[in-house]
């Protein structure tokens, strides 16, 4: 369902629990906003193991905004990130954490 790269891994580990809730929020400057954000295992959303330690949780009500989305990260002149590559993106910011799904819900 989503696709975590091996650069990503380590620092959603990062974000402090083994549950990592990922879903979308209105918000920013193309509508739909990225979160990923520790959580205690949620009842609305599906689980997706990253290893032996980490779960990936997406939320019922974004997941048709984030099917097939990968989540990598980057280090460049412009800093450290996530960067999400979504194929229901019509179009995103520069930043690449918000933007404008093609799915209607």
């Amino acid at each position: 369902m989503i696709r975590v790269t091996h650069a990503a891994l380590p620092h959603l580990k990062r974000i402090g629990r083994p549950n990592i809730l990922f879903y979308v929020k209105s918000g920013g400057c193309n509508g739909l906003e990225y979160m990923l954000e520790a959580t205690d295992a949620p009842s609305r959303a599906d689980e997706q193991r990253l290893d032996r330690e980490t779960s990936l949780w997406v939320c019922h009500q974004s997941v048709l905004h984030l099917l097939h989305t990968e989540i990598d990260w980057v280090e460049d002149t412009m800093g450290s990130r996530f960067v999400f590559s979504n194929p229901n993106a019509q179009a995103s910011c520069g930043c690449g954490q918000t933007f404008t799904s093609g799915v209607r819900t």
